[in-house]
């Protein structure tokens, strides 16, 4: 078993032979996606494929939960596989304050769209939370299975997200369905109350990389463009002594500037 050549894929290389790999699905251009998210070409010189007898008592859930300060949930968003009857996967929202619950979606995936392998994408803009469900399309991208834009009026479920939090659940005794979560990513806006403030981009542990010769901005690994002034100029320091003022004065109270030296 090998992966192909295909740009459009990723590479994992040679697998050991005799290795064997689950599938999550196959794709509509013949290629078969594996559970560990690569892919391979669904040749017969290539591959052996065994199709898995179905057995409609595996059960499991998937859980992605953003909690307060204390730990306490704000929102919780699951897929789960509930009954041992039947492959019935059905998503669900729930904002949580305390006693109170507000289910903002709650759908069954079409069948079509049983094997998931997708990912939400959740955003609250002040009071109105947008969340939406995409799946895996088998061409390289994805398509949205669901949305829903929900304005909290009251208020209610308005409490700050200081954690995130992942969970792949079993039911009892019975069979857990393959379950993986594979990244989590949670970006915060500052709120400014003056036009003039200065944002806070930067916190304890942040590493701002900036290359000056390729106008490279990485904050964490990351590219980081948000607050790039477009009028300005990158720092070129001259040989010899050199110097860099940092305005307001109290912007660092501890920091670092580090340079690599070139030679010709």
């Amino acid at each position: 078993m090998r992966t192909g050549a295909s740009t459009k894929y990723k590479n994992k290389g040679i697998a050991a032979k005799g290795k064997t790999y689950n599938v999550l699905q196959k794709t509509k251009n013949g290629w078969l996606k594996l559970q560990n998210g690569y892919y391979i070409p669904n040749s017969k010189s290539l591959v052996t494929f065994t199709p898995e007898a179905y057995k409609v008592d595996k059960m499991g859930r998937n859980q992605f939960m953003l909690n307060d300060s204390n730990g306490y949930p704000v929102f919780v968003a699951s897929v789960r596989d509930a009954t041992a009857k039947s492959r019935n996967l059905r998503a669900e929202v729930v904002l949580i304050n305390g006693s109170k619950k507000k289910v903002i979606l709650d759908k069954v995936v079409p069948s079509t769209d049983n094997n998931l392998d997708g990912y939400w994408l959740v955003k609250r803009s002040k009071n109105v939370w947008q969340v939406s469900l995409y799946n895996d399309n088998g061409k390289g991208g994805y398509k949205r299975l669901f949305h829903v834009r929900w304005a909290d009026t009251a208020k209610t479920y308005s409490r700050t997200v200081s954690q995130a939090q992942i969970g792949v659940m079993a039911y009892k005794t019975n069979t857990a369905t393959y379950m993986a979560c594979k990244d989590i990513r949670v970006k915060t806006l500052d709120k400014q109350i003056k036009t003039d403030d200065i944002p806070l981009i930067l916190r304890a542990g942040d590493v701002l990389s900036i290359d000056n010769e390729t106008g490279a901005i990485l904050k964490n690994g990351q590219p980081f463009y948000e607050y790039l002034n477009p009028a300005s100029t990158f720092i070129k320091l001259r040989s010899g002594e050199s110097g860099l003022i940092v305005a307001p004065y109290d912007a660092f109270t501890n920091g670092s500037v580090s340079y690599t030296e070139r030679t010709l």
